[in-house]
């Protein structure tokens, strides 16, 4: 699952989908946890898709951040998560929407606290 305490989670998936477009990518190198391929980015990507859409619906009805991570439904990424991690998304995504982006929020609320 993508650590995302700080990151722009909405620039990650662009700069994701122009390198998938633009490159023959086969491997892949993040910068936390393994070598993966293509695929494992594809995944990626469609997860964060996931968080992002399910987070933006949430937040446009006034749903506080971690009440909306406990809503989304995960489907298939159920199995990947860390428990704190969808609710960084969510609460990254949160400071997205409001222009804050470049934001990032406290170890604390990262650790789920």
């Amino acid at each position: 699952t993508p650590a995302t305490f700080d990151a722009h989670i909405g620039g990650w998936i662009r700069i994701a989908d122009k390198i998938l477009k633009t490159f023959p990518v086969e491997r892949v190198v993040p910068g936390h946890g393994p070598p993966g391929d293509k695929r494992a980015l594809e995944k990626t990507l469609s997860y964060l898709r996931l968080v992002r859409r399910e987070a933006k619906k949430r937040f446009e009805k006034g749903v506080p951040a971690k009440r909306a991570a406990r809503e989304i439904p995960l489907g298939v990424y159920v199995e990947w998560m860390k428990p704190d991690r969808v609710e960084q998304a969510v609460m990254k995504l949160y400071n997205e929407f409001k222009g804050r982006g470049e934001q990032g929020i406290s170890l604390h609320d990262a650790r789920g606290g």
